[in-house]
């Protein structure tokens, strides 16, 4: 029975040859926009931004519903957390009845 050549080795040493150069494509990335940030002032940040967001009002959108999203994650992560810590650390306080003397009726 004739043996079949193996796939799955040569498309791991192309992902494998790729990752260093997607990281180089990172790393120059991360690197020009430190320079963009430190050489430029507010006003002109903030101009840039509000061009981009005229030019690519979608991309505006779907960046404010991520954040969006990752931000209610966030809360309702932390809400549940200090929930739970709250009903396990937190003696129920008893209810007492109002009193009844001078103030009460």
């Amino acid at each position: 029975m004739p043996s079949r050549p193996r796939r799955g080795c040569a498309s791991r040493s192309i992902s494998a040859r790729r990752r260093p150069e997607a990281a180089e494509k990172v790393a120059h990335h991360a690197e020009r926009l430190g320079g963009y940030l430190s050489d430029s002032s507010a006003d002109r940040i903030l101009a840039d931004l509000e061009d981009f967001g005229r030019r690519q009002p979608m991309a505006v959108v779907g960046v404010g519903f991520v954040a969006g999203f990752m931000a209610s994650r966030f809360l309702k992560a932390s809400s549940r957390e200090r929930y739970q810590g709250r009903a396990t650390s937190e003696p129920a306080m008893p209810v007492s009845p109002p009193p009844v003397g001078e103030y009460g009726a």
